[in-house]
């Protein structure tokens, strides 16, 4: 798929004017993370994947932003990792 779309992108930006560069790569991640748009920016975060991203979803955790607020107990309880790898996963959504 990667590559279809930087077939898409090229043609868009060559003649169609679609201006759908945003939209297409979105799609991939999409494609790639098999998850709704509202779950692609969690699946950003190390070791969070489709399952893990919707129950923090669920628990009202949305973005890398609110993952970056929340308490690392919280955190732990949501994705059933240790505390020290949700740490690790921390530290990441705080860069």
């Amino acid at each position: 798929f990667p590559r279809v779309v930087q077939v898409l992108s090229t043609i868009d930006s060559m003649s169609a004017k679609w201006n759908k560069k945003q939209f297409l790569n979105q799609l991939e991640q999409r494609i790639q993370h098999g998850v709704k748009p509202e779950l692609l920016d969690l699946v950003r975060l190390p070791d969070i994947g489709k399952a893990r991203a919707k129950k923090l979803y669920d628990a009202n955790i949305k973005t890398v932003k609110d993952f970056a607020a929340a308490d690392v107990n919280v955190l732990k309880k949501i994705v059933n990792l240790k505390i020290e790898k949700v740490s690790e996963i921390l530290n990441e959504a705080k860069k």
